[in-house]
């Protein structure tokens, strides 16, 4: 019965609710490198046990060593079994590193040369982000960079290399992944600022500011969309009908609209975006 009670409290740890933006990164990686629906498929077999790993090693690792902070913070206490003092630290440390072997033996065997270094780079980094010594979350500036190599061009490409050798893709498309990403990143910080700043940690909310933090993520929100037209302009679109995603820039920026709303409208734009980007891409894809 114990060693089941921590084995579910070890999945629970994983927290797999919260994977789906990038879980939907990764498929887009995938869909946008394949060059038809049959290979997709075969690729989506391919795809889903190195994600799985991947993400699993991502959030097991912000657990284990965000167990004191989240012990202070409401929305993610109930999360981290950790930070409620059901599982022990070297236990996490131990599933963990069967976590990462598994996944470094799987990606040995699907990747080649460049999908395999992505592979690594990003478990180096989705560790690290939360790991001393290095612990690039409590970095300013470096926390949003590296979160948007590991949860924005590097989980991407994840699904991009199972089905594609070509490293020329579009800069900026992957730049409004980078974008994307840091936006996340620094919208979470944005939420936990509070629960951060009594925990003492140095995010780049924290060094900003709760003020200062929300008016860079406006003006991180209004990149996101002029990138948005550049890669729109890359795949054909008519001048005109790109500059469209300049109407959201005053609806996501004002005030009067609740922060939450805002948000997804962002989020929903990214999905329309997305769709909108591989049936361009792929005009038969789905035929």
């Amino acid at each position: 019965m114990a060693l089941t009670y921590k084995i579910a409290q070890l999945i629970k740890s994983l927290r797999i609710k919260e994977w789906r933006v990038y879980v939907g990164l990764s498929l887009f990686g995938l869909a946008f490198g394949s060059s038809d629906f049959f290979i997709f498929i075969k690729g989506l077999f391919k795809l889903i046990p190195l994600i799985f790993f991947y993400m699993s090693i991502a959030y097991l690792t912000n657990n284990i060593f965000d167990a004191e902070g989240d012990s202070l913070n409401l929305r993610k206490r109930d999360k981290n079994p950790f930070a409620q003092k059901l599982l022990k630290a070297r236990e996490g440390l131990l599933f963990l590193a069967v976590l990462v072997s598994s996944a470094i033996i799987l990606a040995l065997l699907v990747y080649d040369l460049a999908g395999l270094i992505n592979y690594l780079i990003g478990l180096f980094l989705v560790i690290f982000y939360s790991m001393p010594p290095l612990r690039f979350k409590e970095k300013p500036f470096i926390d949003l960079l590296s979160h948007s190599l590991f949860f924005g061009v590097t989980i991407f490409l994840l699904g991009y290399f199972i089905v594609s050798r070509d490293i020329f893709v579009d800069a900026f498309l992957l730049l409004g992944i980078v974008v994307y990403s840091i936006q996340l990143e620094l919208r979470n910080e944005i939420e936990d600022f509070h629960a951060d700043f009594s925990a003492g940690y140095k995010t780049t909310a924290v060094y900003l500011g709760f003020k200062k933090s929300n008016v860079l993520l406006i003006i991180i929100s209004s990149l996101l969309v002029i990138i948005s037209i550049l890669v729109l302009k890359n795949q054909g679109v008519s001048f005109l009908l790109s500059l469209i995603p300049l109407v959201l820039i005053p609806a996501f920026s004002t005030a009067k609209i609740e922060y939450n709303v805002r948000m997804r409208i962002i989020d929903a734009y990214v999905i329309i975006f997305s769709l909108l980007i591989l049936l361009l891409k792929h005009s038969i894809f789905w035929q």
